[in-house]
């Protein structure tokens, strides 16, 4: 049987979508017929713990290097190091990375591996990348970007390079099916990071013009600013809510009536002063369309190519409260007239999964190595 290994920078149990990022990857490598193995910083948790949290089908491997957790630029060199001396004896047919420092590593001592990148970077970590990588053999590290964009920073060769956005599995999402109820009061909901730019000031917004419906926020209530949290806490039709499990989110989004995605021109992440509004491929969007939902979102050239407005989705500018005020307002007036945006949206979904994204990046890899 052929081999994955995935190389992540995280710890679990993590309250992030990179989490689900790997974890559903390794799960659609193992549903592709592959042996999988997880490499994380440190685990304290169980598998059965994780394979219940992600609706996991499929079982893998999951190796921690650290027997605490710690985040520092020390700790990230010395794991590197450890995955180093696993993977030298390794007989694996494929190596993913989201780990930067072990992916040079490895390539420095020509052992072939696909990074994944989704951010620019920055520091200490930038410096380091630029220095190895004009040092090291071009064939033994190939790239998988996020969005087309990021390649403007980092200007990787074409032939070295594939795109692929963010995925979703269909079956964890298909199996809800919304009750037909037709009350009047409706619910948008959003699920996600609570951090600068994503949208918690335009939802508050929305909230004080349609107060006969109910806004309800699912996401780690740490990463919120105080002044939001405040606003949501004295907005009596918001109602905010923590993190909760990635098993939970496909019947809190079936649930609901409609979805909210309204980025700012500025998304923030946890990584303080960076702006990734240029190349963000949401996972929750994908989430948001397998759950065949209306969903409101912001003009963003980072997903036009995925989102189309009165096609699976509507579209809105950031600032123009009067437009979202008349759009919203038609579609709970005209529920048939906008029925097809919810099928289009399931029909894009389909499109974009782990098993399919997983397929490319195994042909990109024998592509790379012929």
């Amino acid at each position: 049987m052929k081999k994955v290994i995935y190389l992540s920078d995280l710890s679990l149990p993590n309250k992030s979508a990179y989490a689900v990022h790997v974890i559903k990857m390794c799960e659609a490598f193992v549903a592709n017929g592959f042996n999988a193995q997880l490499i994380v910083n440190n685990i304290n948790t169980n598998f059965y713990s994780i394979k219940k949290k992600y609706n996991l089908y499929k079982n893998f491997k999951i190796l921690g290097l650290q027997r605490f957790k710690a985040n520092t630029f020390f700790t990230r060199f010395q794991n590197a190091y450890k995955i180093f001396f696993i993977l030298r004896k390794s007989k694996a047919d494929l190596i993913i990375s989201r780990n930067i420092l072990a992916s040079l590593l490895l390539s420095f001592f020509n052992i072939k591996n696909l990074l994944e990148i989704h951010t620019e970077l920055k520091g200490f970590t930038k410096i380091i990348f630029h220095f190895t990588y004009k040092i090291i053999k071009k064939d033994n590290l190939k790239f998988i970007f996020i969005h087309n964009k990021l390649n403007d920073h980092f200007k990787i060769n074409k032939k070295n390079y594939i795109v692929l956005d963010d995925a979703v599995k269909i079956e964890d999402f298909s199996k809800f099916k919304k009750k037909s109820k037709n009350n009047k009061r409706k619910k948008f909901v959003y699920t996600g990071s609570f951090v600068n730019g994503k949208g918690v000031e335009i939802i508050i917004r929305l909230a004080n013009i349609f107060k006969n419906h109910d806004f309800i926020l699912y996401g780690n209530i740490d990463t919120m600013s105080l002044d939001n949290y405040n606003k949501c806490n004295f907005t009596k039709n918001v109602s905010l809510n923590e993190y909760t499990d990635y098993n939970k989110i496909p019947l809190i989004l079936s649930n609901a009536d409609y979805l909210l995605m309204p980025y700012e021109k500025k998304i923030g992440v946890l990584i303080s002063n960076l702006n990734v509004s240029k190349y963000i491929s949401p996972l929750k969007m994908f989430e948001y369309l397998a759950a065949k939902k209306i969903i409101f979102a912001t003009k963003q050239p980072s997903y036009n190519h995925i989102l189309k407005d009165n096609f699976n989705s509507i579209i809105l500018e950031l600032n123009d409260l009067q437009n979202w005020k008349k759009r919203i307002t038609d579609v709970i007036n005209n529920p048939l007239k906008y029925k097809m945006l919810k099928i289009n949206a399931f029909n894009t979904a389909k499109k974009y999964t782990w098993k399919k994204r997983c397929l490319i990046i195994e042909n990109f890899f024998n592509e790379c190595k012929k």
